[in-house]
Parts: structure tokens; sequence; C-alpha cells
């Protein structure tokens, strides 16, 4: 169910709170989650195998972010009837939509900056590499520029954006402490796979 905020826009259940650190409010997203913003704000992610993508109307100071993976990863996600086609579309198409409501202008005025994919030993629970491959090639079919990236590799991600200035920053996560991105991860995965089921696809 989404949440909506004072100034329309919206969210899937994000977590709002005040970060003292840059002295701005901040949404923290987690695997699944999404966040258009069109004043001053900071939102922040991390991710392992998913991936995040930060969207931002470099005309009208517009951007959102998203974190996801793609369902069921052992199909063909190169397939746009398969269920990871599907469901990779469908969280793109969906923050694309709510960057127009918010006010963004086509997708020629829109700058892509994408993240994660990585693998930090063990299973790879979100399949990163084709992640990354999906996201790729559906902004390239859509003429979204990539403006800058930090792919795969054997670490996790904590990003945080700025979508008003477009100011990013991106830390990596070499040791993992606790379980909680690889819990919220398989969480995520477990609920996209009942979204949409391999019989489906």
């Amino acid at each position: 169910m989404a949440a909506k905020t004072a100034e329309n826009t919206e969210a899937l259940l994000p977590n709002v709170y005040f970060d003292e650190r840059f002295d701005i409010e901040a949404v923290k997203l987690t695997p699944g989650q999404y966040f258009v913003a069109k004043t001053h704000k900071l939102l922040v992610t991390v991710a392992a195998s998913t991936t995040v993508v930060c969207l931002r109307d470099r005309y009208r100071h517009i951007g959102g972010m998203t974190n996801f993976m793609l369902a069921d990863f052992g199909r063909d996600h190169d397939n746009p009837a398969s269920a990871a086609a599907r469901s990779g579309t469908q969280v793109m198409d969906l923050l694309l939509a709510k960057l127009a409501v918010a006010g963004a202008r086509d997708t020629y005025a829109i700058e892509a900056k994408i993240f994660g994919g990585g693998k930090l030993g063990g299973p790879d629970l979100g399949n990163g590499a084709r992640n990354t491959e999906f996201l790729i090639k559906y902004l390239t079919a859509r003429k979204i520029r990539i403006a800058a990236q930090s792919l795969r590799g054997d670490f996790a991600r904590k990003v945080y954006f700025f979508p008003h200035t477009g100011r990013l920053l991106v830390r990596k996560i070499r040791k993992a402490n606790n379980n909680t991105i690889f819990d919220r991860e398989r969480e995520y995965r477990r609920w996209l796979n009942e979204q949409f089921p391999s019989g489906q696809g």
C-alpha cells in the first residue's frame, strides 16, 4: 500500500527520518521500495545483489530512487514474457510514471545513476548480474542517459541520493556484520516470486 506525503509524492512504506549528518529530511528505502521527491530530501538505501536506480530530471530538479531485483532469477530475463522481465519492467515503468506525475519531462531530460548487483559470498540471492544487464538494456531502449554507475563486485553499497541537486554518494560495504541486508533481499525475492510465479513466465 502506498503512503502519500504532504508534497504529493508517493512511496511504498518508506522510513522517513531527519539525518543530522546532512541536516536534511531523509527517506530510507529497502528492497522493493521507491520514492519520488520534488523538494530537498535525501534518499538512502543499501544494495547487495539488488540494483539501485536514481532517476532525475536535470532541468526541473525532480528525482526518484528504487531498489529492485528481477523475479524468478533462474528464468530467461531477455524474454519480454518471462516473469523476470515483467517484474523489472513493471518497477521501472512505475518509477518513470511517478516522475511524470511529479512534473518531470520526457525521458530526454532524465538521467540515471545506477548501482548494485554485487555478490558478497555465498548464494547470489538476487542474481546481481542479471539485474544489472536488464537495467542497462531497459535504460538504453528508452534513451535514458546513464550518468554514473558502480555495478557488481564483491561488496554491498550504501547509496545517498539528493534528487534536487543530483548529488550522490556511494559507500562500499565489504564486510557485513549482520544478516540484515541478506534477510531483506531474501524476503523481497520471496515476495517477488509470489507476485510473478514461474508458471506465468
